[in-house]
């Protein structure tokens, strides 16, 4: 019952205001708000880097607020509804605490702005807005309850709420677990408000952190880890669903060396595909819910059961399960960005339809998703989350040593690629393929043969240098085209260990055909002790390496066994 500053978490009792209004017939939600440069706002939403004269309507202003917390449409709202009129409202619903204050950034005082008792204890203002974690708690559990409004109006707002965009809070590291929330966030405060709806019932919180003495603008703020703790406590106590024998894969054991590295490898693999798919998926329903496009949102319950079901695999102790939960935590934080600069890529056009695409790659086409806008305008989008600031092109990672590597990239003819491996002592592809050292050794053979390379051995590349320049040229230029794909794909990569969000590569920054060959160098490519040849080779520009093609084993349940050492594939990647 400790009165306390709201920051955004007063948003939802303007949003309540905003439907009273329309179903009371005062405001349409069809009226249009106009965008101008002094009703910009600085701090959370997208609208502050639209142009002047922007129009949208009632409805989109409510969604951009709580979805992704814009500030300007906040502000454009209380222009509209008033900050007396919310707190008229909240009073009326028996919210004695909960008060509107001014509008971001200052302006559009309410009464209770001036009201004395409307500091706080150290005589400070409140800010925006003021209210109580019981009455914010009480607030949403009503609105889920249909008891604010009207029923169908409180099943709106729930709807809305279940796409607010920030899930750094409350359900955090909760896998397959639906949420309606709002977050708030000031330099020393944290706050999140919503309802979790377990597989034993719907649990609604309230929970703000206020006073922290470190101001830290990131994903793992003190208060944000608090609150997502809590929250688990919470559905640990209250609505975690006993595990049916045989419905979740039990744990592997309670100690560290009870997962072995066959083991590991396999159980890394299902997260890391099932992650891959989430980002997806989370990226497109982030692009619907801000377009506020008329379409359904897709369904992540099967990636999200595959990594939650890996992470059931993992003993309780296991480092790799914190990192698994951060991963995710990080790709919904960066997949929230990438929509709003997918959306400003082109202000011109309305985004009126998201495909999703995977299971149509085919031909090097790089697709995830296909954006299709007004005006018959489509935009394909590759979504890539990697780590280490490496990305693969289309077609990266294949066992096609030759079509899709050799002469895609090098232009090798197959007399040219059949010679090399009768030269090495091969009978044939398929013998050598036999060990992932071999095909190292028709690697760096291609590498040194094709680009003319001078002062260089299969084992040392420290000192190589380019001969045939017009050879390297043409495979930066194939690089390039093939990180995009044959169909033209816009790449959008986000960075699972740190939740960064990028859109292109070093090798994208250089002027190709202004290179030279001293401008070139490699990668020393040494092998490791005791081995004959490198299984990674780079090449660089400017002495920063651009791309890397990585020779690889089979592994997960081939570990262990004969076939452990044949060759899998070979990995072309970009750095970022």
């Amino acid at each position: 019952d400790e009165r306390v500053r709201t920051a955004s978490t007063i948003k939802m009792a303007i949003m309540v205001e905003a439907f009273a209004r329309v179903t009371e017939g005062k405001s349409k939600w069809t009226d249009e708000l106009v965008l101008t440069e002094a009703k910009k706002q600085q701090g959370s939403g997208i609208l502050m880097v639209f142009g002047d004269g922007l129009k949208i309507t009632l409805r989109d202003a409510v969604t951009l607020m709580i979805v992704v917390s814009d500030n300007t449409a906040t502000n454009l709202l209380l222009d509209v509804v008033t900050a007396d009129a919310v707190n008229a409202r909240m009073e009326a619903l028996g919210f004695k605490q909960t008060r509107s204050l001014r509008k971001i950034g200052g302006g559009g005082e309410s009464k209770a702005f001036s009201d004395p008792s409307n500091k706080r204890a150290n005589g400070s203002p409140f800010g925006i807005g003021v209210t109580t974690a019981r009455e914010m708690e009480t607030l949403v559990e009503r609105l889920e309850r249909g008891e604010i409004i009207s029923p169908a109006a409180s099943k709106e707002m729930i709807g809305i709420l279940r796409k607010q965009q920030y899930r750094e809070g409350i359900g955090r590291n909760i896998l397959g677990v639906d949420l309606a929330s709002k977050t708030g966030a000031l330099d020393a405060l944290r706050a999140d408000v919503g309802i979790l709806y377990s597989p034993r019932g719907r649990i609604s919180m309230a929970i703000y952190c206020d006073d922290m003495p470190d101001v830290a603008w990131t994903v793992d703020n003190p208060a944000l880890l608090l609150i997502s703790r809590l929250s688990e406590i919470l559905v640990d106590a209250l609505g975690r669903e006993p595990v049916k024998t045989g419905a979740v894969p039990r744990p592997l054991g309670s100690g560290l060396a009870s997962v072995s590295a066959k083991d590991f490898e396999v159980i890394e693999g299902i997260f890391h595909d099932g992650l891959g798919t989430f980002a997806e998926l989370s990226l497109a329903n982030n692009l619907i819910a801000l377009a506020n496009i008329n379409q359904p949102s897709f369904s992540t319950d099967a990636s999200e059961a595959k990594m939650r079901n890996a992470i059931a695999r993992l003993p309780v102790d296991h480092p790799a399960r914190k990192r698994f939960e951060n991963e995710r935590a990080n790709i919904t934080a960066a997949t929230r960005r990438g929509a709003a600069s997918l959306l400003n890529r082109d202000g011109n056009t309305a985004l009126v339809r998201v495909r999703h695409t995977a299971r149509e790659f085919s031909d090097a086409r790089a697709a995830d998703l296909v954006l299709e806008f007004d005006q018959g305008l489509r935009l394909p989008v590759s979504v890539k989350t990697e780590k280490s600031d490496k990305i693969a092109v289309a077609e990266g990672q294949t066992p096609d040593i030759f079509e899709k590597w050799a002469a895609r990239y090098f232009q090798t003819s197959q007399p040219e690629f059949d010679g090399i491996i009768r030269e090495l002592g091969f009978a044939s592809l398929a013998e050598l393929k036999l060990s992932y050292r071999n095909v190292s050794q028709l690697v760096a053979q291609v590498l040194i043969r094709k680009l003319g390379l001078t002062d260089c051995a299969p084992d040392d590349f420290s000192r190589a240098r380019v001969g045939n320049l017009e050879a390297a040229k043409f495979l930066f230029r194939q690089l390039v085209k093939f990180k995009h794909g044959k169909d033209g794909s816009a790449v959008i990569i986000f960075d699972r260990q740190s939740g960064s969000v990028e859109w292109g590569s070093r090798l994208e920054n250089v002027a190709i055909e202004m290179l030279t060959a001293d401008r070139i160098s490699f990668r020393p490519s040494r092998p490791r002790a005791g081995q004959s040849i490198a299984t990674e080779f780079g090449i660089k520009i400017d002495n920063q390496v651009v791309v890397t093609f990585q020779i690889k084993h089979k592994r997960g349940k081939a570990r262990g066994s004969q076939q452990q050492f044949e060759f899998s594939d070979i990995t072309t990647r970009l750095i970022v």
